[in-house]
């Protein structure tokens, strides 16, 4: 039974047949009763008739059911073309006229309504596929109906391509009838209305409302000169069979273009290259006429349309109207392909008509000059229409954020926001943090009154100072000072530590010395040993021995206060031996000490304190205070048998650096690591690294090539194995809790690998496109999104990643997945299932292995 998609081809070759003898009919009984310079009035008319017979059409209800109304259309055209076949016996001219306007709209009218049949039911992903093999048959139809045309022209008069075309729309009908009777009807899905969406498909409305009118226009030209070339050379007599010929044999090219062509350039170069191959050729032909070869352009104008114009132009047409909703959808088609197509008509029609008017000719080079004009201007619309085509799949895409855990840029604190900001900095403490963390973020802490320090909330008085400590205000000391005579002690240890950072000279170190507060001890004893003197060494040593022979409570003050010291090398010494000393609570005072104290012999403390969740972005950032020293104490571990959930560690360390020589240790670490969670986290890492302007080495393409290649690969064998799974233990896959485990496992394994892909083609780099938005895109639960995703990624990738990607992300069954971008890639697939289970046994993995052994025991 043949597919919905072949029985559409079927139709659609019907429907075209017709026109082919519709149109064939229509130039032969119109030539031979009017010369070819009233060609351009005509379509004038043609463009007024149409914007009415569209409102008309628009107007016909379907019930939600397009074939209803395409029914009455094909059955409405059935009757008009018996009508103008019985007219065709009178001698009158006015007829014919008629009917040449008639047959335009009408061809225009009933292709629309059909194409918006067809593709209610069809999304981007699949008219890719189906609009290509659709097009196959229309262009059958198309030579079929021009041959027909030719022979009854060349028989007996051209009224009878009338009656055979009335046969051929009645036959389209009843089809249409038998095909949509048991299709439910087509409801819109109610997707969510941003603002942003709308305005995007307003802005790709208009550019493809202009795109396919100066296509209209260009072509209209081109047709008009080349039929006013047949008619001076050819006897009114012979017309019809000159045009049938004419018609298949460019249908008979449209037909190897559609069939070779269409899909390759698709699929290989994208929508784009596909939109403006036609203006292109056509832009060619004319500057050939211009340079002297009139004649010659006239019949490449006529043969490059004929070839283009319904096979890998109509297709790229039809596409372009995919990203709309579907009810915007068959309204716009209808509208731009009638009222935009015709008024396009008219506007190359009456191009080539001044030129008449003026004495000229229709191939003159005047005329040739002002439509290759119309050509370029085409091209030009072609590229801008491309770019709001991806913007609109871009839009859906707005709520997939590449990492929630990067903060977004702030933007600048305007007057009336500062304005409001400083209002919120009242008596109540949660607007006043929040106001404090407001201008932290914006980098405005000298905005933040010296006032708050009186404030009655611990949490406000301890922000502010460290605040004013960030914006060396040394205004705020002497309220700084009262602060000592707190009852508080966080806020007088607090205090105490800012005017030594600030460099207070006024402070009562005696009074500090007795203070019950070991910070506020500490910072004294810091003080006296860092002041000038001659005692400075005696008190120095002081500091030392109190340090090292105090509880854990004292030292951890002593660190914390020498994070606000001035940094003098005996201090840094103190650190280094107060390190050696302590347990894992220094360790942690160490990495935010260290950040104001980078000393290099910190950083093997440091590394080892890694695995600590709270202080980790401490040990990160002081590593990179350290520089070179803290650098490699990281990479040494690499080589080390460091603890597994260290080395998972060690990536984002690295990358924190932001260095060349952090680039290349993670550049040379991915090449030789062979843990495949270690992989993903360098990998990660990178990922981060780049995003931050760190600076990857120049040859990490080919790197990333290499690692892309292995991972798609990777990626193919597990789908031939779930294709395995499915088709060898059938049912099983839902009743047996092993094959069920297998089946899942090697899901999630592939969908871990297929982000593993994506951050490599994120580092390898993707056309325009973000490859962390994609792949979330791809992985959301509504087609819509997949869909998007998908064309982007169409449009961002070539070559063999882009048909093994798109092959491997596709709604299709794994068997299907796999076969595809098995081709893609050069692949061999195993196909005898024996030895897909030995590749099973022998996978890497030791999950797989185990799960695949126990699935293998449950046939």
């Amino acid at each position: 039974m043949p597919t919905r998609t072949t029985r559409l081809a079927l139709l659609y070759g019907t429907l075209l047949a017709g026109h082919a003898l519709n149109e064939t009919a229509r130039d032969a009984l119109y030539l031979a009763r009017h010369p070819p310079a009233s060609l351009p009035v005509v379509y004038v008319a043609l463009a007024l008739v149409a914007g009415g017979v569209s409102w008309v059409v628009q107007r016909i209800p379907d019930g939600a059911r397009p074939a209803r109304r395409l029914v009455v259309i094909l059955a409405v055209g059935a009757l008009v073309s018996t009508a103008f076949a019985i007219a065709a016996q009178r001698t009158d001219s006015g007829w014919s006229t008629a009917l040449y306007v008639w047959s335009g709209v009408f061809g225009m009218i009933s292709t629309s309504s059909m194409w918006a049949w067809m593709s209610a039911r069809s999304d981007v992903g699949h008219a890719r596929r189906d609009f290509a093999r659709i097009g196959v048959g229309g262009l059958l139809g198309a030579i079929v109906g021009s041959l027909a045309a030719a022979v009854i022209g060349h028989l007996a008069s051209s009224a009878w391509s009338l009656v055979a075309a009335a046969c051929a729309l009645v036959i389209a009908a009843i089809g249409v009838a038998w095909t949509g009777r048991g299709e439910p009807a087509v409801i819109a899905e109610s997707l969510p209305a941003k603002a942003a969406g709308v305005r995007a498909q307003a802005r790709y409305a208009v550019l493809l409302f202009v795109f396919v009118s100066l296509g209209a226009a260009v072509l209209t030209a081109g047709d008009v000169v080349f039929k006013a070339t047949i008619a001076e050379h050819t006897a009114r007599g012979d017309l019809a069979a000159v045009f049938g010929v004419l018609s298949a044999s460019t249908s008979g090219a449209a037909l190897v273009v559609q069939l070779a062509l269409t899909p390759f350039l698709l699929r290989r170069f994208g929508l784009q290259t596909a939109m403006i191959v036609l203006p292109a050729t056509l832009s060619a032909f004319l500057a050939l006429g211009i340079g002297g070869a009139p004649t010659l352009a006239a019949v490449g104008l006529r043969a490059s349309a004929g070839a283009l114009q319904h096979s890998l132009h109509g297709t790229a047409i039809e596409l372009l109207f995919m990203p709309f909703e579907l009810d915007l959808r068959r309204r716009l088609k209808l509208t731009f392909q009638t009222v935009g197509h015709r008024a396009g008509q008219a506007l190359g029609a009456l191009t080539v008509a001044l030129a008449l008017v003026l004495g000229g000719s229709a191939s003159s080079p005047a005329v040739l000059s002002i439509v290759l004009g119309l050509a370029l201007s085409w091209i030009a619309i072609a590229m801008g229409t491309h770019r709001r085509y991806l913007t609109i799949f871009r839009s859906r895409l707005d709520g997939f954020e590449p990492d929630p855990r990067i903060p977004l840029p702030s933007p600048a604190l305007g007057a009336q926001a500062l304005e409001t900001v400083l209002r919120a900095l009242s008596l109540d403490a949660t607007k006043c943090l929040s106001a404090l963390r407001l201008l932290e973020r914006h980098g405005r802490p000298e905005l933040v009154p010296t006032s708050l320090l009186a404030h009655p909330s611990t949490a406000v008085v301890v922000a502010t100072i460290d605040l004013l400590v960030r914006a060396s205000r040394t205004d705020a000391s002497a309220h700084l000072v009262r602060l000592l005579a707190s009852a508080d002690d966080a806020v007088r240890g607090h205090a105490a530590a800012a005017l030594l950072e600030l460099g207070a000279s006024t402070l009562d170190v005696e009074a500090l010395l007795s203070d019950r507060s070991a910070a506020v001890r500490a910072v004294a004893r810091v003080v006296l040993a860092t002041r000038a003197g001659e005692d400075a060494a005696a008190r120095l040593a002081e500091l030392v021995d109190a340090a090292e022979s105090a509880d854990l409570e004292t030292r951890i003050a002593v660190l914390r206060a020498l994070s606000h010291a001035p940094a003098r090398p005996e201090l840094d010494v103190l650190v280094a031996r107060l390190a050696a000393r302590g347990g894992p609570e220094i360790a942690d005072e160490l990495a935010t000490l260290a950040i104001s104290r980078p000393h290099p012999a910190l950083a093997g403390v440091l590394v080892d304190r890694l695995p600590a969740r709270a202080t980790r972005a401490a040990v990160h950032a002081a590593l990179v205070a350290i520089g070179d020293a803290g650098l490699d104490a990281l990479v040494a571990r690499i080589g080390q048998d460091a603890p597994r959930a260290t080395r998972l560690l060690l990536p984002d360390a690295i990358a924190a650096h932001l260095t060349p020589r952090a680039g290349a240790a993670l550049r040379d670490w991915l090449e030789s690591e062979a843990d495949g969670a270690v992989r993903y986290r360098i990998l990660r890492a990178m990922g981060r690294f780049a995003r931050e302007g760190g600076p990857l080495p120049h040859d990490v393409a080919r790197t990333m090539d290499r690692l892309l290649d292995r991972t798609l690969r990777r990626l193919v064998k597990l789908a031939s194995w779930r294709a395995h799974v499915h088709a060898r233990y059938g049912d099983l896959a839902r009743t047996d809790a092993h094959v069920a485990l297998l089946d899942a496992l090697l899901l999630d394994k592939q969908r871990a690998t297929m982000e593993r892909a994506f951050r490599v083609i994120g580092l390898r780099g993707l056309r325009g496109e973000d490859p962390e938005v994609l792949f979330r895109g791809l992985r959301a639960g509504d087609r819509t999104s997949r869909e998007s995703a998908r064309e982007l990624l169409d449009h961002a990738l070539d070559g063999r990643v882009h048909d093994a990607l798109l092959a491997l992300t596709d709604d299709e069954p794994a068997a299907s997945q796999a076969s595809r971008a098995a081709a893609a890639l050069g692949v061999t697939l195993a196909l005898d299932p024996d030895a897909i289970e030995r590749e099973l046994a022998a996978d890497g993995s030791e999950m797989v292995r185990r799960v695949a052994a126990r699935a293998a025991g449950a046939r």
